[in-house]
C-alpha cells in the first residue's frame, strides 16, 4: 500500500538558510521523507499559495502543510497566516509556526488565528512530531472536518515551550531575570 502522507507537501517560508537547513536535517533524521519546497520570502509565500505572480504556484489537487517563520521579509508571518486561515480554499492548510520569538502574546494571537503549533527555533524532536503527526492527520478522510492536534501532541509542545523559555529565563542576567519574571 503506498504512504499516503508522502503526498502531502512540505511548504517551509524561511529565509534564515542555517534555520532552514536545521529544519530540513531534523526532518529527514526523524524520517519525514516528504517533499520539501522552500520560499525564502513573505510576498512569494502568498503568491504560491494564492496561484499569483510569476514563480512557482500550488497545485489545487496537491495538500500541504506550512512551516511559517513569523519574521520573514515583504510580508510577515503573521499577515500570511491571517490572509491563509480566512481564505476559503486555503483554511484547511494546517500551519506550524516556526519562530526564535520568545512571546506569549505572539504565541496566543497565532493560536487565535488558527496555526495548528508554535515552536521556537532551533527546532527539536517534539517539531517532528508535530509535523509527522500532522501529515498523518491531513492524510485522513476526516481533516477537514476536524483540523486538531492530539492532546498527547499539544502537551509535548506545551511542555517544549516551557523547558525552552525556562532555559532563556537562567541563561539570562539576573536584572533581565527579574524583569521577564514580572511580566
Amino acid at each position: 500500500m503506498e504512504n499516503q502522507t508522502e503526498d502531502i507537501v512540505i511548504l517551509v517560508a524561511e529565509d534564515n538558510d542555517p534555520d532552514f537547513l536545521l529544519i530540513k536535517k531534523r526532518l529527514r533524521l526523524g524520517g519525514i521523507t516528504n517533499r520539501i519546497i522552500r520560499i525564502n520570502d513573505g510576498r512569494k509565500t502568498l503568491d504560491f499559495l494564492f496561484m499569483k505572480g510569476r514563480g512557482a504556484k500550488r497545485n489545487r489537487d496537491t495538500k500541504y502543510l506550512l512551516l511559517l517563520n513569523l519574521h520573514l521579509p515583504k510580508v510577515k508571518g503573521l499577515e500570511i497566516l491571517r490572509k491563509v486561515k480566512t481564505h476559503k480554499e486555503l483554511k484547511h492548510i494546517p500551519v506550524i509556526i516556526t519562530t526564535s520569538t520568545h512571546s506569549h502574546h505572539e504565541m496566543d494571537l497565532c493560536h487565535k488565528l488558527g496555526c495548528h503549533a508554535y515552536m521556537l527555533k532551533p527546532v527539536d524532536d517534539v517539531f517532528v512530531k508535530a509535523v509527522y503527526t500532522l501529515t498523518q492527520l491531513i492524510s485522513s478522510p476526516s481533516w477537514q472536518q476536524k483540523p486538531v492536534l492530539p492532546y498527547h501532541l499539544r502537551t509535548l509542545i506545551k511542555k517544549s515551550l516551557d523547558d525552552t523559555l525556562s532555559d532563556t529565563l537562567s541563561d539570562t542576567s539576573d536584572d533581565t531575570q527579574l524583569s521577564l519574571k514580572s511580566l
